[in-house]
């Protein structure tokens, strides 16, 4: 990695052929069907550097894609050193992509992005995926209990009752403790997450899954990141 992420980010969205700056509070918040820039800088023995990213959701249109690498070339030709230019889709992200957000990046649904003055009722599933605490994602996935995987924690949210922690047989202790953490930021201030290890569902939880069916339950231990 270039760095341990110690350095300052800043991110744009692109919205047709315009880039927006993600306002603070959104930032370590993704949409799978947006493109994004995200300008990294950083010091090595005192002298300044640049990581510029572009992330591509998994939905985000082919023309978008385009505008952002158009512009991504621009901000770097604008620059006084040439960056390192780093192109990246959603599911690829890097080990120092990941870091720079201290383990706190979530990739949400387009359906699904709500701000923290809209919950809505219909459940929410987040898959939490990493080795490492810094090196955490959280992804949303469809939420059916199909999408259930041993080898990860999850984390289902409803507005109707407290939020669920999942752990597969196979998650790691770091996506354990994560998934809680995100179920403080995700959920309602108010509600503590109910948590269970895998084998351990209560009726609700596979309710909120629309009834229990079959999911992956082979245990992987590969690293997530590249």
């Amino acid at each position: 990695m270039v760095d341990r992420g110690s350095g300052q980010a800043k991110i744009w969205i692109v919205v047709g052929h315009k880039k927006e700056a993600l306002p603070l509070e959104e930032y370590g918040r993704l949409q799978s069907n947006m493109s994004y820039i995200i300008v990294y800088s950083y010091r090595v023995d005192d002298i300044p550097c640049v990581v510029l990213y572009t992330w591509h959701g998994a939905s985000s249109l082919p023309e978008g894609r385009g505008a952002v690498t158009a512009m991504a070339d621009e901000m770097a030709e604008a620059m006084m050193e040439p960056p390192l230019m780093i192109r990246l889709v959603q599911g690829h992200e890097t080990d120092h992509l990941l870091t720079i957000f201290k383990g706190h990046l979530v990739i949400q649904n387009p359906t699904r992005v709500q701000s923290s003055r809209r919950m809505v009722h219909t459940p929410r599933l987040y898959k939490i995926k990493g080795r490492m605490p810094l090196r955490i994602i959280t992804v949303e996935v469809p939420c059916r209990a199909s999408s259930l995987s041993s080898s990860h924690a999850f984390l289902l949210v409803s507005s109707k009752q407290n939020p669920f922690v999942w752990a597969g047989k196979g998650s790691t202790q770091a996506e354990r403790r994560a998934a809680v953490g995100m179920a403080r930021t995700l959920a309602p201030k108010e509600k503590e997450p109910t948590r269970f290890m895998e084998g351990e569902e209560s009726r609700l939880f596979w309710q909120n899954l629309g009834g229990r069916t079959t999911y992956d339950q082979q245990v992987t231990l590969e690293e997530v990141t590249h």
